[in-house]
């Protein structure tokens, strides 16, 4: 009885201090997330109205920029 009761109280602690924390990130120049995913080496990918991101665990990174740096969505629109 007093192993059983040892086993019980470490696992407990064990799943308290391994708890997961998540915070939110917030993507200045677009509100809406409309596909996630994840890589094999851990980057998260996100599809937005404004084009496609990439969230290391640190920043975002906008992937749909020309060349100067503009997005590509806003230069379609010129384009037309």
């Amino acid at each position: 009885m007093r192993n059983l009761l040892f086993t019980f109280i470490l696992a407990l602690l064990s799943a308290l201090t391994s708890a997961q924390t998540f915070s939110n990130v917030a993507i200045a120049e677009t509100s809406t997330v409309c596909s996630i995913a994840q890589d094999e080496l851990g980057m998260v990918w996100l599809g937005t109205e404004r084009g496609l991101y990439s969230y290391d665990g640190y920043r975002t990174i906008q992937h749909n920029t020309s060349a100067d740096g503009t997005p590509m969505a806003s230069r379609l629109r010129s384009i037309q």
